[in-house]
């Protein structure tokens, strides 16, 4: 079965869980507004769980309508048939809650811990990140590394709308969408869509750009798929290319030969 939460179409942001059971193909709906409607957040399933996090919600209250980035950690229970809070209480990381939810993030997991990276965020104004948080599921917890760590030389633009994954105790980035001058939120502009590879290193929580040879290469872009394969290689698939394009290509990363095909 496949589980689609939140979303928007072509009118509202929608708060339906949905199901599409893959032997029938039929779709059903598992849970119909009980949590506030959201786009631009996080999904898994974790152990028997559905796990959700960040995004703009928007909800419907008696002096009108609400809309904020969001930074609690929901949990839907296929056993109880609800929704729950995983943690959204105030943390001494974050001088407020709130700066601690982010929209279109970066993330992968890595044994029960959810790693979270870049993404728009709000402190005073909204703006562009490139924090690396991780997020217990067991202890429910949350833990912020140093993105500035690594070479001298190397520093981490603010990004959102990028994809991550996890492969040998390293995490993988690829792309996304952001301004290497400033970490306002940034309008469509065609050379803000990124086209490096980041590696950070779960055991020596270091950063290091990884630098591809060779001529031919994926155009830079956003909202992708990627993956990796047991054979040192990233797989990045379709996304959004400068101009607001559509592409359905799909790139190899070889990392031993640091060459793309």
């Amino acid at each position: 079965k496949m589980f689609v939460f939140g979303g928007r179409d072509k009118s509202d942001i929608l708060s339906q869980l949905l199901c599409f059971d893959l032997t029938t193909k039929n779709w059903s709906i598992v849970k119909d507004g009980t949590t506030p409607a959201r786009e631009g957040h996080i999904m898994l399933i974790w152990n028997d769980k559905i796990v959700v996090y960040g995004g703009v919600c928007k909800e419907y209250t008696p002096t009108g309508i609400s809309q904020y980035i969001d930074s609690n950690v929901l949990a839907y229970s296929f056993g109880d048939n609800c929704w729950s809070h995983m943690f959204n209480k105030p943390d001494p990381l974050t001088d407020a809650m709130q700066d601690r939810g982010r929209v279109c993030p970066a993330f992968c997991v890595y044994g029960d811990c959810i790693l979270i990276f870049g993404g728009m965020a709000m402190r005073n104004r909204i703006k562009l990140t490139k924090t690396l948080m991780s997020f217990d599921l067991r202890r429910c917890e949350w833990a912020e590394y140093d993105s500035n760590t690594g070479s001298d030389e190397l520093q981490i633009i603010p990004r959102f709308k990028a994809n991550a994954t996890v492969y040998r105790d390293k995490m993988y980035v690829y792309g996304g969408y952001g301004n290497p001058q400033s970490d306002l939120s940034p309008p469509s502009l065609p050379e803000w869509f990124l086209d490096e590879v980041l590696e950070f290193d779960l055991q020596l929580h270091r950063w290091r750009r990884v630098e591809v040879s060779g001529i031919e290469r994926p155009l830079a872009r956003s909202r992708y798929t990627l993956t990796h394969m047991e054979d040192d290689c990233l797989v990045i698939i379709g996304g959004m290319t400068k101009n607001d394009e559509r592409t359905g290509q799909t790139w190899i990363l070889d990392l031993k030969r640091r060459q793309w095909r």
